[in-house]
């Protein structure tokens, strides 16, 4: 259990450093077009992941033989 705490409590501190990161990076004006694209892939690679687990997740169970 308490390696799952530390894996999100690590998950919430480098996700939020990266968004500050490219916060201040869009905001001085370098790589605004970076910053766009590696989010939208972030956001399309979760909707992908959502997508699998429910559908692979709910499919019909097959009868036993």
């Amino acid at each position: 259990m308490a390696l799952w705490h530390f894996g999100t409590s690590a998950l919430r501190h480098f996700g939020t450093s990266a968004l500050v990161v490219a916060m201040g990076l869009q905001y001085v004006g370098i790589a605004g077009s970076i910053t766009n694209f590696a989010f939208g892939a972030v956001v399309v690679g979760g909707a992908l992941a959502t997508a699998l687990a429910f559908g692979l997740g709910g499919g019909i169970p097959q009868p036993a033989r």
